[in-house]
C-alpha cells in the first residue's frame, strides 16, 4: 500500500556534485511538504553522495541508495522499488523545480481525474540565465485546450505516437522527457511499468510509451514549473553519442512501438513502423548533430569509427528508408547516411552543432 498523497521524488545521480545540493533543496523548498526524495547513485566518482548525506541528516526526508554506473534508467528503477508515496516525480540531478511545483501539479492530478501531469520547462544556461522553453503548438484535433492545461485521452495519445512524423514536436514533448511530471505509483506497480536497464538513449520513451498505454489521460500545463539544465560540453551524455549504447536502444524502441500501436489496434504493423522509423531516425540526428559540435582532430577517428557502425547497422539502414524528413527539416543528411557518406555527414552534423548550439 502507496501513502497517501505521498509523493517520492525520485533522482537518479552520476557525478553531480555541482548540481545535486540545487537539486535537493529545491525540494526542501516546496510549498507542499508531503513526499519523500530518494536519490539513486549511479557510480559516481565524485562528492555527490557525500554532499547527500549532508543534505540528508540536516533536513531529513532524503534516502541514498548506491549501485555500479548502469545508466539512469536503472537507477530510477530503484527508486521505483524503494518508493512509499501514492505518486512520483522523477527529477535529474542537475535539473530543479519551481517552489510551488509540487502543489500545482498534484492539483491537477487530483482536479482534472487524469493519470499524468506534465509541467513546462524553464531552460537554464551554463551561465544561469533562465528562458522559459519554446511554447510547443498543440494539436487541438487531438486534445482539448483549457485556460491553464491541454488535455489529452489515451486513444488521442496512442494517435499522436501513431503519427510521430505529423506530431513530431507535441510527440516529443509527451512521449520523451520522464522528468518534471508526475505519475500514479499504482499504475506503475500494477502494469509493471519500468526502464530498461543498463539504458543510456531512449529509456524515459520507453517507460513513458507503456505508462501511456495503460494512462487514461494525460495533462499537459501551459505554466513552466521544471528548471532543465543545459550544458554545453562535451563531456556529458549526449555530447558523447555513442553508437554501442544507442543501437540496442532503437532496437528496443522499434519492438516497443510497434508492440503497442499493433496490440492496442491503433494502425497497422506497416504504419507502426513507419512511426517507429521516424522516431528513431529523428531522436538519432538530435544526438548526432549536438555531439558533433565537439569534433577536433585529435577525436576525429573515433567520431567517424562510431558514425560508421551507426550508418550500417541493421536498424538504422531499416529506420532510414522508412524515415521521411518534415518540411523545414535536412534532406542531405539522410541522403547522406543512405550512401553511407560518412565524412560529409560529420562535416554537415558539425556545422549544423556549432550554429545550433553555441
Amino acid at each position: 500500500m502507496f501513502s497517501p498523497n505521498l509523493i517520492s521524488i525520485i533522482i537518479p545521480m552520476f557525478n553531480a556534485e555541482k548540481y545535486i545540493a540545487r537539486a535537493i533543496k529545491s525540494v526542501y523548498a516546496q510549498t507542499y511538504s508531503n513526499y519523500e526524495i530518494i536519490v539513486v547513485d549511479d557510480g559516481s566518482t565524485d562528492d555527490g553522495p557525500v554532499i547527500c548525506d549532508m543534505l540528508a541528516n540536516r533536513k531529513g526526508k532524503l534516502r541514498l541508495f548506491s549501485q555500479k554506473n548502469e545508466g539512469p534508467g536503472t537507477a530510477r528503477n530503484v527508486g521505483i522499488r524503494e518508493a512509499c508515496g501514492e505518486f512520483c516525480l522523477f527529477l535529474d540531478a542537475d535539473d530543479s523545480l519551481v517552489e510551488n511545483a509540487l502543489e500545482v501539479m498534484l492539483h491537477w492530478l487530483q482536479n482534472t481525474d487524469t493519470d499524468l501531469v506534465i509541467a513546462e520547462e524553464i531552460v537554464v544556461s551554463e551561465n544561469g540565465a533562465c528562458t522559459p522553453a519554446p511554447h510547443k503548438k498543440m494539436p487541438l484535433e487531438l486534445m482539448q485546450e483549457e485556460a491553464d492545461y491541454y488535455f489529452v485521452d489515451r486513444k488521442n495519445l496512442l494517435s499522436m505516437l501513431a503519427m510521430f512524423r505529423k506530431y513530431r514536436n507535441p510527440a516529443r514533448k509527451i512521449f520523451y522527457p520522464c522528468k518534471g511530471r508526475l505519475y500514479r505509483n499504482r499504475i506503475i506497480h500494477d502494469h509493471r511499468v519500468t526502464f530498461p536497464d543498463n539504458s543510456y538513449f531512449m529509456e524515459d520513451l520507453f517507460f513513458q510509451m507503456i505508462y501511456c498505454a495503460q494512462a487514461k489521460s494525460v495533462v499537459c500545463l501551459k505554466k513552466p514549473y521544471y528548471y532543465y539544465q543545459l550544458h554545453g560540453n562535451a563531456d556529458s551524455l549526449t555530447s558523447r553519442f555513442d553508437s554501442e549504447k544507442f543501437l540496442p536502444a532503437a532496437q528496443l524502441q522499434w519492438q516497443i512501438t510497434t508492440q503497442i500501436l499493433t496490440g492496442n489496434k491503433v494502425c497497422s504493423l506497416k504504419k507502426a513502423e513507419y512511426a517507429a522509423a521516424y522516431a528513431i531516425v529523428d531522436d538519432m540526428l538530435v544526438n548526432a548533430v549536438r555531439s558533433s559540435q565537439f569534433i577536433t582532430r585529435v577525436n576525429y577517428s573515433w567520431y567517424y569509427q562510431n558514425m560508421k557502425k551507426l550508418v550500417n547497422a541493421p536498424i538504422v539502414r531499416r529506420a532510414i528508408y522508412n524515415y521521411e524528413p518534415l518540411p523545414g527539416q535536412s534532406k542531405l543528411i539522410p541522403i547522406l547516411i543512405k550512401i553511407k557518406a560518412i565524412r560529409w555527414l560529420l562535416l554537415i552534423l558539425r556545422k549544423r552543432g556549432i550554429k545550433r548550439y553555441q
